[in-house]
């Protein structure tokens, strides 16, 4: 990678700099101080940040980057720098409407406006409408420097809106991103319009309020919530022109006895561990056994057992455990989540075996009984 002094030169100082920056302990820093250096170090990162949407964009349109392999810019920063998708493409997107509005491309340039606020500018771009946009500049700019993101989100989102006089719905530009990475699954998501009001109004629906005995964080009951929407969605089945879901799991038999035993033996003498065996979902790779368990209880399973070279020795048909007729008949029952003094509604609670299901547990209304997800899983 060829580098000149004068590009080079910079490179040092900015370093040097960040390694001063860095000598500061915040700990030692007063309660007067610390509100103050945090806003400057923030400002100073916003103008990097600007800096950097010029430099990856001049990349770009060069074609600098689509060397050795790669597609395109976003694949050679993704391997080389770790940065995501959204993220080059959002600095890259942010520097054009810098272009278009350079007032404002000044102003993040300068410290004066945040990146935050740049990016909720950028989003206000509508294919076909850069002059209403330009024209529209001095009133962003003027709430940017407020730093009123709320109400810059709703300008933005209002310009959006108007931005097509004949009717028409302006692009949807609408996104939705899911990666595995280790042994989770990462979303990253920018949903607009209608779809994001459906979609949050949902999320808002199936989300459990604070309560003094959960210690989840808002975002833990958020995952929660959309777990919940999928397992009802499987529940619901889907389209007959579709495949039916099913959740899919490749089990070593000798594997899941043995932590299963485990799991509920805990304090028996520990044995090694078998690092081959498998109890993997389709995507995500190896799963705890308390999820395997859950997955038996009340999915619709797809089933692998495999021997001692996994090898597959019987492979099951797709299969509701408890079908969509008993789990009504529960629910007209139960009515809500049985736990003591919990009364989640039906929509929220998965059927339960009473008698487990690797223990010979039948899919029956009397084995069966409502637990909301936080108590199935308890």
């Amino acid at each position: 990678m060829d580098i000149t002094e004068a590009s080079e030169s910079p490179i040092r100082t900015l370093r040097s700099a960040v390694d001063t920056m860095l000598t500061v302990e915040a700990a030692n820093l007063s309660e007067a101080e610390l509100p103050g250096f945090l806003l400057r170090m923030r400002r100073e990162m916003d103008r990097l940040e600007a800096g950097f949407a010029d430099v990856v964009t001049a990349a770009h349109r060069r074609g600098s980057l689509t060397v050795d392999g790669y597609q395109s810019t976003d694949a050679w920063l993704r391997w080389q720098a770790g940065m995501r998708t959204a993220d080059v493409r959002g600095a890259i997107d942010a520097c054009e409407v810098g272009e278009l509005l350079p007032e404002t491309r000044i102003a993040w340039r300068d410290g004066t406006i945040t990146s935050g606020a740049m990016r909720a500018i950028t989003r206000a771009r509508v294919e076909g409408f850069d002059a209403e946009l330009q024209a529209s500049e001095a009133d962003f700019l003027a709430v940017a420097k407020r730093k009123d993101m709320w109400s810059l989100g709703r300008m933005t989102a209002h310009f959006r809106a108007c931005a097509q006089r004949d009717g028409k719905l302006p692009p949807d530009r609408s996104g939705l991103r899911a990666a595995i990475v280790g042994d989770g699954l990462v979303l990253d998501a920018e949903i607009r319009g209608l779809k994001g009001e459906t979609i949050y109004r949902v999320l808002q629906a199936f989300t459990d309020p604070p309560a003094p005995d959960d210690d989840r964080t808002h975002a833990e009951r958020r995952a929660d919530a959309l777990y919940r929407i999928c397992r009802v969605a499987m529940e619901a089945g889907v389209d007959a022109n579709m495949a039916s879901l099913s959740a899919a799991v490749v089990i070593d038999w000798s594997t899941l006895l043995d932590q299963l035993n485990r799991r509920h033996a805990p304090h028996s003498p520990a044995a090694t561990v078998d690092l081959t065996g498998r109890m993997d979902g389709g995507f995500i790779g190896p799963l705890d056994v308390a999820e395997v368990e859950t997955m038996l209880c009340n999915s619709p399973i797809s089933r692998v057992v495999t021997g001692p070279n996994s090898e597959p020795i019987d492979v099951g048909r797709a299969q509701r455990i408890f079908p969509a007729a008993i789990r009504r008949a529960i629910v007209t029952r139960d009515q809500h989540c049985r736990w003591p003094g919990c009364e989640k509604p039906p929509g929220w609670c998965e059927a339960h075996h009473t008698k487990a299901w690797e223990e010979g547990g039948d899919s029956s209304v009397e084995v069966g009984v409502l637990l909301c997800s936080r108590h199935h899983h308890f």
